[in-house]
């Protein structure tokens, strides 16, 4: 099932629940944010502080950093500025009950032309099942070169034991 939900300050996300796994994806970012197989615990790490608030990043879950990681191009803010822009939900495909795919887009517009001056094509494929699967492309759809740098800025969440010595 694929559910589009808002948080209390419209906040909006996509709720993924199949038999395998659920998983939540801001739209904002294409950012997921909870991903946990059925019956066991999330693995995604997500703070406390996030405040899901339009035009600010979520801290946790799986960043897109974008066409810029960290703070190498000192025109654009850090990390770039896909994590804050919103995407739209392309297309899902429901496979059986254990796996689901969605394909998010983000495409250049008169504001990011202002900020970084290409025009583009990202696309993040996530697919959702026993196992957390996500894609990122890139494609210059300009008639100039352009050079980017790019992440999945994942955080992890598990947990240790130690053994008494």
């Amino acid at each position: 099932m694929v559910e589009f939900k808002e948080f209390d300050d419209g906040f909006p996300y996509v709720e993924i629940i199949n038999d395998s796994a659920c998983a939540n994806i801001a739209l904002q970012g294409a950012h997921i944010f909870h991903y946990a197989q059925r019956d066991k615990q999330p693995v995604l790490w997500l703070s406390d502080s996030s405040d899901f608030e339009l035009g600010k990043a979520i801290r946790g879950g799986v960043p897109i950093c974008w066409p810029s990681f960290g703070k190498n191009n000192t025109a654009l803010p850090q990390h770039g500025f896909a994590r804050t822009s919103m995407f739209e939900l392309l297309s899902y495909n429901e496979i059986g009950t254990t796996k689901t795919e969605l394909v998010f887009v983000l495409e250049d517009t008169p504001e990011s032309l202002k900020v970084w001056r290409h025009r583009f094509r990202l696309e993040v494929k996530f697919i959702i099942s026993d196992k957390l699967e996500i894609e990122l492309k890139t494609f210059n759809t300009g008639d100039r070169e352009i050079n980017i740098t790019q992440a999945l800025h994942s955080y992890l969440t598990f947990q240790i034991s130690l053994m008494p010595q």
